[in-house]
């Protein structure tokens, strides 16, 4: 976790950022991590349940707490180029009819690299521009995704039923009324 906060902490928008961690009752040490940057960051809070709880369902809490007009899920172990998050949001404060944004992403089977230093290149995913068929085909939002948070008034939230692919679900239902934008810069890491 700690990693996953600095790499949000040095994007060029931090400062403005809202950083929601959803502790699913892991037997790690998160809350003592995350409250440490708590200390010099008031922009984070930080929840644990009381059980474990899914993935989806821990994405549906932080999207309920959260004030923020635009939306981006972060797993412990992803990695974003530094402005990353500024490019998604300035995509959609540009484009209002775009609900979400999203970029390429490089693959690595290093754990623990950041966007700037990983050397173990194992793939990309260079997504194709967005087409609502091309989505219905294969999966092409890719991990890091930006979206609007209203759309979860309009079509619902991430079904925490689904042990996986609930985002790309999501991203259908989405896809099938409004339009996405695919930016072809590589905005993450994935491990």
């Amino acid at each position: 976790i700690g990693e996953c906060l600095t790499d949000l902490l040095r994007q060029t928008i931090a400062p403005k950022l809202e950083i929601v961690v959803i502790d699913a009752a892991s037997p790690e040490n998160e809350g003592e991590i995350v409250a440490e940057f708590q200390r010099t960051h008031a922009n984070i809070r930080y929840v644990r349940t009381p059980e474990r709880i899914g993935v989806y369902a821990a994405w549906n809490m932080a999207i309920r707490m959260s004030k923020g007009r635009y939306l981006i899920s972060c797993s412990t172990n992803d990695r974003l180029r530094r402005d990353a998050l500024e490019l998604m949001a300035e995509a959609l404060d540009e484009r209002p009819e775009v609900m979400i944004v999203y970029g390429n992403s490089y693959l690595t089977k290093v754990p623990h690299r950041s966007f700037e230093d990983f050397t173990d290149l194992s793939g990309l995913y260079d997504w194709p521009d967005y087409s609502y068929s091309g989505l219905l085909q294969a999966p092409s939002v890719g991990p890091h995704p930006m979206w609007r948070r209203h759309l979860h008034d309009r079509y619902g939230y991430f079904a925490e039923s689904f042990q996986a692919i609930a985002d790309q679900d999501f991203w259908l239902r989405v896809g099938r009324h409004e339009p996405l934008l695919h930016l072809h810069d590589f905005t993450g890491l994935y491990w």
